[in-house]
């Protein structure tokens, strides 16, 4: 027989100015090239039913929540789908709002948010942060002295991270994310996120970075 199946995997951004969730959905009979006609699509959201328009193997459409972000949380959406020959799939979502942004804990160059006098060596940036879902994106971006070229190292190990609550603690010297001998001059270190909803921070730290030693010159003469 067919396997039926959904499309429905998506991620929204929900702040105190929503007042209605829409969620497209795609239902197909089946992906084997030959699909039996829909027969039937109960789509409920918490118990409810909802109308869902059949075409042929497809069924289209989007479900629309009017509600707070705060009663959106836990939101339950239910399919129970069957087709002509008498193939059925049920499946259930469950709306987890993101109503947070990313936090960072911790981000520091050499142990230090700011600087007002060079440094030297070959200082360690160090990150913690989190998420209450999940991050899209968390990354460490360094402005080498040219200042017209970067480098950036990613947070995450696998990309995307798909799974709720996270906490990130890395840690790199500046020469591991520029991948070379770190030159003097100055830098800016910049810490982006982005969470799965959209939201985004930002923080950057720039310092001056010196491992020259001093010269002595001596004008010795006789007299």
């Amino acid at each position: 027989g067919n396997d039926l199946n959904i499309d429905n995997e998506k991620w929204f951004k929900v702040d105190e100015t929503t007042t209605a969730l829409e969620i497209p959905f795609v239902i197909k009979s089946g992906e084997s090239g030959v699909e039996s006609n829909l027969a039937n699509v109960d789509l409920a959201i918490n118990g409810v039913p909802q109308n869902v328009t059949i075409n042929g193997s497809e069924a289209k459409g989007t479900i629309t929540i009017q509600t707070s972000s705060v009663s959106l949380d836990g939101t339950t959406v239910s399919f129970k789908i069957k087709d002509a020959a008498g193939n059925s799939y049920e499946t259930e979502y469950k709306v987890k709002v993101d109503a947070k942004a990313p936090v960072i804990s911790t981000f520091t160059v050499g142990g230090n948010t700011s600087y007002s006098v060079p440094i030297s060596g070959n200082p360690v940036i160090a990150a913690l942060v989190s998420d209450d879902i999940s991050f899209e994106t968390a990354e460490i971006t360094v402005q080498t002295p040219t200042g017209t070229e970067s480098k950036t190292k990613s947070l995450l190990d696998n990309g995307s991270v798909e799974k709720l609550g996270i906490e990130i603690n890395k840690s790199y010297t500046l020469s591991d994310i520029i991948g070379e001998e770190a030159k003097d001059g100055a830098y800016t270190v910049t810490l982006y996120l982005k969470d799965k909803a959209g939201h985004e921070v930002t923080k950057s730290i720039s310092f001056t970075l010196d491992n020259t030693a001093p010269v002595v010159t001596a004008d010795i003469s006789s007299g």
